[in-house]
């Protein structure tokens, strides 16, 4: 890298991707991220799979890990810059698509996240392919009623363990893949077009969202923790708004991940899932697997009826509080 590289670096802006779900509208995070799109098509195939209101229990449990495989398995395939890349997002959001997914979740057993795999058929047009937890989200409501969600990383803990300057830099490389088929620090397998090359930006799963009923917004909500980050943003925003949750038992509350590779189901020890619900789960044909946490959480719920009131929560799992002026 030279100083001409950091001269000449420019700022992105996206239009974020959205869609409607379960009564609300959901806005969140556009590629490079994957996270946003993972949970967009989520929330799609799980409206289809378990109807308009669902019930908190082993079977939405189930649900939820089935729906998030296909996704995962489209990040590690079609997912790179899009400044770099054409990414066929109509072609994975298509309806008869998330269909098939959806109907293999509600059958009522796990599959293997191979059975997930509906590739795309379209031509490549910018690509050769070869052979070969240091974030934090702020979630920010001021006395306007402006909302913003933001993510921002150094990768790992501490980034690449030097500063300059007294920046502490990042170690982002990680987030591209070293090589076609190789697993990265959370062992998500990468793809050929996220492989690391001049000006491009890696493929991340930070999802922060934003989600409005009746056009006004409900609900601020991200996490930091690397892969598990849209996993863990979903089920906190389906806690506040379908199971009517306040925001600091939502934030609390056990979770669960999967990112289709590898083919486990992950528990948190900090916030162990009751165990007549991992049983229930086993039963379904998961395979479970104990991790210390998945991701950490910041969430502000924004409450208009009768009168207007925030209720705001820091993740317990990483220590943080929220804080009013």
């Amino acid at each position: 890298m030279t100083l001409q590289d950091l001269y000449a670096y420019r700022v992105r802006t996206r239009e974020p991707l959205e869609t409607t779900a379960f009564g609300y509208r959901w806005v969140t995070a556009p590629p490079p991220s994957a996270g946003g799109f993972t949970m967009i098509q989520s929330l799609s195939i799980l409206e289809r799979a378990v109807g308009p209101t669902p019930v908190y229990g082993a079977p939405l449990l189930h649900a939820l890990a089935e729906s998030w495989k296909g996704p995962f398995l489209d990040r590690e395939r079609y997912f790179g810059d899009p400044d770099q890349v054409i990414l066929p997002l109509d072609k994975m959001m298509a309806p008869a698509r998330i269909d098939r997914r959806a109907k293999l979740v509600a059958d009522g057993r796990a599959h293997p996240s191979a059975d997930y795999d509906f590739p795309i058929e379209w031509t490549e047009s910018r690509i050769a392919s070869p052979d070969n937890a240091g974030t934090s989200h702020l979630c920010v409501v001021d006395a306007e009623g402006n909302v913003a969600s933001v993510t921002t990383t150094v990768n790992l803990p501490f980034g690449a363990r030097f500063t300059a300057g007294g920046i502490v830099m990042n170690d982002e490389m990680d987030d591209f893949a070293s090589g076609v088929g190789k697993a990265n620090a959370f062992g998500l397998v990468g793809g050929a077009r996220n492989l690391p090359g001049p000006w491009k930006r890696p493929v991340s799963t930070m999802s922060p969202t934003i989600v409005l009923k009746d056009g006004k917004p409900a609900l601020c909500v991200g996490a930091s923790g690397g892969s598990r980050i849209v996993t863990a943003t979903q089920q906190v925003a389906m806690n506040i708004l379908l199971r009517g949750m306040n925001a600091g038992d939502a934030v609390a509350a056990p979770r669960i991940h999967h990112q289709g590779t590898p083919d486990a189901l992950r528990t948190e020890t900090v916030a162990p899932l009751d165990s007549s619900l991992q049983d229930a789960l086993r039963s379904y044909g998961h395979r479970l697997e104990s991790i210390h946490n998945v991701a950490n959480t910041q969430a502000i719920q924004i409450e208009r009826i009768p009168t207007w009131r925030l209720q705001a929560a820091s993740d317990p799992r990483k220590g943080g509080r929220p804080a009013g002026h």
